[in-house]
């Protein structure tokens, strides 16, 4: 007599455990992948900023002075406060960062801004080592602003707002009458190296400028100029303004941005805060480092070497590392 055979399959509940173990493990598995990911893009931006290291010192070792943090206007040139030519230190290194074509496209004589037709080619190029992987993804030029490429980096102005006026003849007027930063990358002035009294190995040079947290991919900031620049922030009344070239160790590393509109609190001119360093621009990010790293920033400091330093840092301990010549004394173990 042929006897059968049952064939037993799963039940619905045992289904069910598997499945559940199985969701378990891919929630415990993502983060640790999540966190991987973000520490490739972050050694990635580590050596973005170690290359421009290295561009800057072969820039200084060759010319002899470290590059204009952006250039306003050209001194001496005759050219008058109404032309800003907005070339970056990131502009000038280029040829030692092994971009010299990007650099043989600009004319230096007509303004690295949008709509200069003479230099579109080279100010639309995307360059790779002036995007922090953490900052992506984005369009190379943005549809909006034809003539700028992305860049999430930004030379150390020290505890000065960048693009501040004095207003005053007879004070800095080869210069228009900008304000002079204390530190390594100003507007419209060059700095030599004996001017970095603090030490190399004390003093912030470059540091991340990502677009804010609560912002979308497609907003962008630039590499090649130094102007001033609006973009609203998706959902909210208000704009995002800031500088490109150089920022300020005024407000803390993240700092939030500015959301509602500009004359509530700031009275007619929207920059005023920013002019004269106002208590507000010690509170908001505009003008100051940030990025899209869990904690903090990586800053590139003279000596060529890279560190992440925290948003929690001590804000003078901070603002210390971030001037040329003050003479404060910073423990290696304060950041």
């Amino acid at each position: 007599m042929t006897r059968s055979r049952q064939l037993r399959g799963f039940t619905l509940i045992e289904l069910l455990v598997v499945i559940a173990i199985i969701a378990v493990l891919i929630a415990l598995l993502l983060p640790a992948v999540q966190a991987a990911r973000e520490a490739a893009r972050r050694s990635q931006c580590v050596n973005n900023l170690k290359q421009m290291g290295l561009g800057l010192a072969n820039y200084e070792s060759q010319v002899g002075t470290y590059p204009f943090g952006s250039l306003y206007t050209m001194p001496n040139s005759g050219a008058g406060c109404g032309t800003s030519f907005r070339h970056t230190l990131f502009t000038y290194i280029l040829p030692f960062t092994e971009q010299t074509n990007v650099y043989n496209a600009i004319n230096f004589d007509f303004v690295g801004v949008a709509h200069s037709v003479r230099n579109n080619t080279a100010m639309n190029s995307r360059v790779n080592i002036y995007i922090c992987p953490s900052d992506l993804p984005t369009d190379a030029t943005p549809a909006d602003y034809p003539g700028y490429s992305k860049g999430s980096y930004s030379g150390m102005n020290g505890t000065t707002v960048p693009y501040a006026y004095t207003y005053g003849a007879g004070t800095n007027d080869d210069i228009c009458n900008q304000v002079i930063g204390n530190g390594a990358f100003v507007v419209s002035k060059v700095r030599r190296l004996a001017e970095v009294t603090d030490g190399l190995s004390n003093t912030l040079f470059v540091g991340e400028f990502s677009r804010f947290k609560n912002e979308p991919a497609s907003i962008n900031n630039f590499w090649n100029s130094g102007a001033h620049f609006q973009d609203t922030i998706v959902g909210t009344a208000g704009v995002t303004v800031r500088p490109y070239g150089v920022a300020t160790s005024t407000p803390k590393i993240n700092a939030p941005a500015w959301l509602g509109a500009w004359s509530a609190p700031f009275g007619g001119d929207p920059f005023t805060w920013f002019r004269t360093n106002a208590a507000q621009a010690t509170i908001y990010g505009q003008w100051g480092f940030r990025s899209l790293h869990p904690g903090g920033a990586n800053f590139l400091l003279g000596d060529g070497s890279v560190k992440f330093i925290k948003e929690s840092i001590n804000l003078d301990t901070y603002r210390s590392l971030s001037t040329i010549a003050q003479g404060e004394v910073v423990s290696a173990d304060a950041y």
